[in-house]
């Protein structure tokens, strides 16, 4: 949970995913906006893209400019704890979460790290199969309701109305995905492997157990020449390195666990760029590592925003850590975007909006999202960073199901 002062007087905000998703909720967003086609070798990109835009942009390279310069306004919280967040020594917290991809570190807890990777395997799967006939793999023989490791049971449409048709799978990765008679396409692919590490041995040890489960809804409308992209994106993954005794399930394991979820909508342009983007998220990044005395230390940072991230773009962005210290200033602010430097604090006036109600106003989505949504924020919790609410490092609520596909005589 949020812990607040008295000085932020938070009616407020981002209304997040919450539910088991992330929280409590209260309200669903359903459907009646048409959809329009989708060209499948477009679907990749345009994923990736309105995703993409949905999260703020704080890159490490903006770090080292002086944030003296910066014109700050009364906001939700002081002008001088942006300052410790964003700062050289705590700017990590939001840096290995909302960071350019290929900017060093290039963590697995980085959104964008995730993005760029589901941009390729999604591509990967619709140029064998674009017309979504299941091309090459199995077809599905699932019922009305299937399962997902980690994220549990998920809805699969009726008998005459699927939302997953195909099926792949081999070395340790599953994919399932379909698109529904309403033009809504769902992508869902799981992961799980035990391999060597090269990266780090002397700290991180030999071996690495990695865990992941991504679950993408994405429908599109097109009205003159503007399509308006809509979007459900779940994620969670863990990463357990062995640590020096090279065994996974010990106290000197090194763990990055994280877990996000991504929603709202995107107008495109007849060229494919984004114009304009509004949407709420919701981010958990776990560490466990083993500090130089052999004791065992974990940071837990939990990130809330909804709004825009557009360049001028206005948004709430809520962090919170038990990082010492940068504990001290976390909370509550209304940003500006930039997109060539640090996002800068704003008057909260210009949050007022996304108290309250989802970012997005009131466009209706194509598809029913799941788990629901609720508007106000004083109702959301983050996900937590425990073994329910992440990946168990010792995969025990993990488990890739065997799926019932069309047996062929």
């Amino acid at each position: 949970m949020h812990s607040f002062t008295g000085r932020t007087i938070l009616s407020i905000v981002l209304l997040l995913f919450a539910t088991q998703c992330g929280g409590s909720s209260s309200t669903s967003t359903t459907t009646t906006t048409s959809t329009s086609s989708l060209d499948t070798s477009e679907l990749a990109t345009r994923v990736e893209s309105v995703s993409s835009a949905l999260v703020p942009s704080i890159k490490s390279s903006y770090v080292t400019s002086s944030l003296s310069d910066m014109n700050f306004a009364i906001t939700y919280q002081e002008e001088a704890d942006w300052s410790v967040l964003t700062g050289e020594t705590y700017s990590y917290l939001v840096t290995d979460i909302f960071g350019d991809p290929e900017e060093s570190p290039q963590v697995v807890t980085k959104v964008r790290v995730l993005l760029d990777q589901f941009q390729t395997d999604v591509a990967s799967l619709f140029s064998s199969d674009a017309d979504i006939d299941c091309t090459g793999v199995d077809t599905l023989d699932e019922e009305d309701t299937l399962s997902l490791p980690f994220l549990g049971s998920i809805s699969n449409g009726t008998s005459n109305n699927r939302f997953f048709d195909c099926h792949t799978s081999s070395s340790g990765e599953t994919s399932i995905y379909g698109q529904d008679e309403d033009g809504v396409i769902r992508i869902a692919q799981m992961s799980e492997s035990l391999t060597d590490n090269e990266e780090s041995t002397e700290t991180r040890g030999n071996s690495v157990q990695f865990y992941s489960i991504i679950y993408s809804t994405y429908a599109e409308s097109t009205a003159s020449d503007t399509t308006t992209g809509y979007l459900d994106l779940q994620y969670a993954q863990a990463t357990i390195y062995s640590g020096l005794d090279d065994e996974i399930g010990t106290d000197d394991d090194v763990i990055f666990k994280s877990r996000t979820r991504i929603v709202g909508q995107a107008t495109l342009d007849s060229n494919g760029t984004i114009t304009s983007a509004t949407g709420d998220f919701i981010v958990t990044k776990f560490d466990q590592g083993v500090n130089d005395d052999d004791s065992t230390y974990t940071i837990t940072t939990q990130n809330i925003g909804r709004g825009g991230y557009q360049d001028s773009d206005t948004s709430l962005f809520s962090i919170t850590t038990d990082t010492t210290t940068a504990s001290d200033s976390d909370g509550i602010f209304c940003l500006q975007h930039s997109s060539s430097s640090l996002p800068t604090v704003s008057d909260s006036v210009e949050c007022e909006d996304y108290e309250s109600a989802f970012a997005w106003g009131s466009i209706e989505f194509p598809f029913t999202v799941t788990p629901s949504l609720t508007e106000t924020f004083e109702d959301i919790d983050p996900f937590a960073g425990n073994n329910t609410d992440l990946i168990a490092a010792d995969g025990s609520n993990f488990t890739i199901p065997t799926y019932t596909t069309v047996t062929t005589e």
